[in-house]
């Protein structure tokens, strides 16, 4: 495990993840505080949710893919994918051990939004407690299920390509996911032409994987035949998003 290890002293080197823990016990805490709970009860715990995983996004999409980014630059740079494929590391090696400093603090992220779901939010009713654990259950879940494989993909970009283009495009395409295709969505239903359906179609739809929503309209989980499509779909895409990771990473260094 040397390349994890040092993947993740690179990490705590910059000391950016204390601001990063910072955020995600003490948002979840603060922000609802901002919304009229005074006046209605009921909307402290969906805002409570809705904080934590809203922080949850942000925190993985703004600090979690620049920091792969910067790992996969590092290693090239520096000459250590070079040195560790001279060692007898295939690239598929380099990748899964790199991959894992990026789960060190994904896993630890989701988990945390998680705790502040079930012991800061859950409703008193029993019915929607009980579908509460599930909704966020499955939101853990749906959201490791998208943000690893695009973090792999900020390392292995900008393995290749530099920090600045593997992050930015990898923002992007989150973007794209979790935001863009709605207003496409739009876009398509008022105007029927096949290129703008061609491109909903291909188009990943992240912002299926966010339940926030259902958090705060308290909407209930989804149904297990929903979920496991979900699955099925984000893990397909996955696959497709690890294969061009791979394709993507270079051991090489840069001259």
């Amino acid at each position: 495990m040397t390349i994890y290890k040092l993947g993740l002293n690179v990490v705590l080197y910059r000391k950016l993840w204390i601001v990063a823990i910072l955020v995600m016990i003490g948002g979840p805490i603060v922000l609802p505080l901002l919304s009229p709970v005074e006046f209605h009860r009921g909307l402290l715990e969906p805002a409570r949710a809705q904080a934590a995983w809203g922080l949850a996004w942000g925190v993985s999409l703004l600090w979690v893919f620049y920091q792969s980014a910067a790992i996969g630059d590092h290693f090239r740079k520096s000459g250590l994918c070079e040195y560790f494929s001279s060692k007898g590391f295939s690239p598929s090696r380099q990748i899964a051990e790199l991959s894992l400093v990026v789960m060190t603090f994904l896993v630890p992220i989701a988990i945390t939004a998680m705790l502040v779901t079930l012991l800061f939010a859950m409703p008193s009713d029993a019915t929607e407690a009980a579908h509460w654990v599930k909704t966020t259950i499955q939101a853990g879940l749906l959201f490791l299920l998208v943000t690893i494989p695009l973090s792999v993909l900020a390392l292995s970009l900008a393995n290749r390509f530099g920090c600045t283009v593997g992050y930015l495009v990898t923002l992007s395409l989150a973007i794209y996911g979790l935001y863009g295709v709605g207003y496409l969505d739009q876009l398509f239903k008022e105007n029927s032409v096949p290129l703008i359906e061609w491109m909903w179609l291909a188009s990943p739809h992240y912002h299926l994987a966010d339940l926030t929503p259902r958090f705060i309209f308290k909407a209930g989980s989804l149904e297990t035949e929903s979920f496991f499509q979900m699955i099925f779909y984000f893990g397909s895409l996955s696959g497709i998003i690890l294969l061009m990771s791979r394709m993507s990473y270079s051991i090489k260094s840069a001259r």
